[in-house]
């Protein structure tokens, strides 16, 4: 009467209903919220290693205030974390008025696709803006294991992960009960019809077909 049950494959399937478990919305909610109101610099590659700038530019005060038109910071930052922790990925279009950047404009997850062309470059298709070049979109994603470029999403990775150890422990405690695999053999001298030879069977599993069984 509680409806369908969460499983793995359900959470594979749409991420999203895993928000559902009281545990997994908490946890999401809480490092999703911690990230966004983490103070952030804007660094450029020196050498080998990166070098924060020295005065915060134009690009550090949308990361800290003012990412778009209709979105503060922290709601902007929230949206990107929560969704790389639900889907493994996550989107913001980068508007830019000439060469700088205005605005970054966030996406739905799931409308949009990585893809290569015939000569091996990396462009996004969106179902809002269709084709767009790879230095135009802003993408987090989470460590992937299935496709280059993609991550997978952390809760469906989490969710197979303790499904696959509560399989293995319950292996573990149906091998602890099943009793020795012997293979025995009866000889009598005399016949015997189907009736005694069945009571025969049906005597020595009762008596060895327990836990117990080898020590007998």
């Amino acid at each position: 009467g509680r409806g369908n049950r969460i499983d793995a494959a359900a959470i594979r399937a749409n991420p999203l209903t895993a928000l559902g478990v009281t545990p997994v919305f908490r946890a999401v909610s809480l490092i999703a919220n911690d990230l966004a109101r983490v103070p952030k610099s804007i660094q450029h590659r020196e050498g080998r290693g990166w070098e924060a700038e020295a005065e915060p530019s134009d690009l550090a005060v949308m990361m800290n205030s003012k990412p778009n038109e209709f979105q503060t910071a922290t709601d902007w930052w929230s949206w990107m974390v929560t969704n790389v922790l639900v889907y493994g990925n996550s989107f913001s279009l980068i508007s830019r008025r000439g060469r700088r950047v205005d605005q970054f404009i966030p996406l739905k997850p799931y409308d949009v696709q990585l893809h290569q062309d015939a000569d091996a470059r990396w462009y996004y298709t969106t179902a809002e803006y269709g084709d767009v070049a790879a230095e135009d979109i802003l993408h987090f994603r989470a460590p992937g294991f299935s496709r280059m470029g993609w991550g997978d999403s952390p809760i469906a990775t989490g969710a197979e992960s303790v499904v696959l150890a509560m399989l293995m422990e319950q292996a573990g405690v149906d091998q602890y009960r099943m009793p020795g695999l012997a293979k025995v053999s009866v000889e009598m001298q005399e016949a015997v019809g189907g009736d005694n030879v069945r009571a025969i069977q049906d005597g020595f599993v009762a008596t060895h077909a327990t836990r117990e069984g080898l020590l007998k």
